[in-house]
């Protein structure tokens, strides 16, 4: 069961987190490598967006210069 809910005591539900390994070693080394895959996930989104960013900035001073240089080939 990936995760269950249980009644307390005034009848609310509360979400159980699921088990993720019966072998309380494995258990912890798992859970460990799945917050590091989580982290490297989160940094790479990040790098990516930065990067897109980035790139429009980069293309809009192209687009300025080769007008730029239209307009100075125009005036000659």
């Amino acid at each position: 069961m990936l995760g269950s809910s249980l009644k307390t005591y005034t009848g609310y539900k509360r979400w159980q987190a699921p088990v993720i390994n019966e072998d309380p070693e494995n258990s912890r080394n798992e859970a460990f490598w799945g917050v590091a895959k989580q982290r490297t996930l989160n940094i790479l989104q990040t790098t990516m967006i930065n990067y897109s960013i980035v790139m429009r900035s980069v293309n809009a001073n192209l687009l300025e210069i080769n007008q730029a240089k239209s307009r100075i080939n125009q005036a000659k």
